[in-house]
């Protein structure tokens, strides 16, 4: 499933600068529809007419269509799942970044045993 996206984006890249109605990119759509299925095809090209990216790639946990955070369960769904998500705020298809590296787990060190602040005694008053 990423080779279809990795195609969408690829021809997201070839749209963007002419729009999806211009003459020159009719070519480029018709050699499409053998790699990609219809509907991923129609939803990816609504998307551009509308004027938005059809294809997010996700940096950082956010997407870069919408530049909002993604859930960080379909983040860990992007790198291990064959199926195509969508943005649940924006539509577009998202794509996991090449560059980004896995979350790994955070451990914080102390510089030591947690000091309780105890309350000052009272001082004795004689009588």
């Amino acid at each position: 499933m990423t080779s279809i996206l990795h195609r969408l984006l690829e021809l997201q890249k070839q749209l963007a600068p002419a729009g999806v109605t211009a003459p020159a990119n009719r070519a480029a759509l018709e050699v499409a529809p053998g790699e990609i299925p219809a509907p991923v095809l129609m939803h990816f090209l609504r998307l551009l007419a509308a004027g938005r990216k059809g294809v997010g790639l996700v940096r950082h946990g956010v997407c870069s269509a919408c530049h909002l955070r993604v859930a960080d369960a379909t983040v860990a769904n992007l790198r291990q799942s064959a199926d195509l998500p969508l943005c649940e705020n924006c539509g577009a298809y998202l794509l996991l970044d090449a560059e980004e590296k896995p979350a790994e787990l955070v451990i914080e060190l102390s510089a030591g045993p947690r000091r309780v602040r105890r309350k000052p005694r009272a001082a004795l008053v004689a009588p």
